[in-house]
């Protein structure tokens, strides 16, 4: 880091002389003091030659355009990583590492077989420009199952409509849990990948305004998580967990589920 300061200054001052308005009209004087020279060279030199000196300055001054366009790039990069640094040392000196941004949740789904969710509301599942709707698009694609468990609102409803018309996948493998809304427990979303498996990942999106985050959980939280999504399969779905109804509802009071929509 020491090593790489000097060069760093020195790339400064060269973008801000190169860029400074006496430079800019020295420039300007010199190509009108050139074009005086040529003016008063055609009397000694031939067409061609003046015409070759004229090249041969046009692109020196291109040149030195280009280059100092690349010096100022090289500068803007260097602070944003500069910066990009101090972020990272932050997060590892702060034991952060546990928050993770939508690419990272999007590398862990493309790679889950089976996905439980619990989520008071969809919105990058039903959004095609977002990195996890083309995860799930690959994760369906390839026949991975989903288990989504959410409150029984109007909003639900119109959110499944979304996610049947904009995703593809088979019968029995999307499967919408409806629990009545005065028992649904989960105010923000979280989501399992691989529950059953010896690595498990559970990843819980922080309901903050303007901020788009995640947290992984760690492996004790992890695998409560998974004990508490296996209650409520057994609780709500019963011996119907595997068959292929696409939409159940839960009715107040039973606790059983009941199929509104089947799968075409």
């Amino acid at each position: 880091m020491n090593g790489e300061q000097p060069k760093q200054r020195q790339e400064s001052i060269v973008y801000r002389v190169m860029h400074s308005p006496i430079f800019v009209a020295a420039s300007g004087i010199g190509v009108i003091m050139m074009a005086f020279t040529f003016d008063a060279l055609r009397a000694y030199l031939s067409l061609e030659g003046v015409i070759i000196g004229t090249a041969v300055f046009l692109f020196i001054v291109l040149m030195n355009l280009v280059v100092g366009n690349l010096l100022g790039k090289l500068h803007n990069q260097d602070f944003f990583d500069s910066r990009l640094e101090v972020l990272n040392n932050i997060i590892l000196s702060n034991n952060l590492n546990w928050l993770v941004n939508q690419k990272y949740v999007q590398m862990i789904e493309m790679q889950a077989d089976e996905v439980w969710a619990f989520a008071p509301e969809l919105t990058y599942a039903i959004q095609p420009d977002s990195d996890i709707f083309k995860a799930i698009q690959v994760n369906l694609a390839r026949g991975s199952r989903y288990k989504i468990f959410m409150p029984n609102t109007p909003e639900t409803h119109r959110i499944i409509a979304d996610y049947r018309r904009l995703h593809n996948f088979q019968p029995g493998q999307v499967q919408f849990v409806l629990v009545p809304h005065e028992e649904y427990v989960f105010h923000t979303i979280i989501v399992i990948y691989d529950p059953l498996s010896n690595n498990p990942h559970a990843i819980e999106w922080l309901p903050i305004d303007n901020l788009v985050a995640w947290l992984e959980m760690d492996k004790k939280h992890t695998g409560s998580m998974v004990g508490i999504g296996e209650v409520l399969i057994k609780r709500y779905l019963g011996d119907r967990a595997e068959d292929t109804s696409f939409v159940r509802e839960i009715p107040r009071g039973t606790g059983k589920a009941v199929v509104i929509q089947q799968d075409e």
